[in-house]
C-alpha cells in the first residue's frame, strides 16, 4: 500500500458518508415519530412561558 492510496479513496468515502448521513437524517425528521417528539417538545417549551 502506498502513501497515496488513501487519498484516492478520501472523495468517494466522504461522498458516501455524507450521502448516508443526508439520507438518514432526511429519513428522521420527515418521520411521524419525530413530529410527534417536536410538537411534544413545542408544546411543553410554550407553556413554560
Amino acid at each position: 500500500m502506498s502513501s497515496t492510496e488513501p487519498i484516492l479513496f478520501e472523495g468517494p468515502l466522504r461522498e458516501t458518508v455524507r450521502t448516508v448521513v443526508d439520507r438518514t437524517g432526511t429519513g428522521v425528521i420527515t418521520s411521524d415519530a419525530f413530529q410527534q417528539v417536536w410538537e411534544g417538545a413545542s408544546r411543553r417549551s410554550h407553556a413554560r412561558w
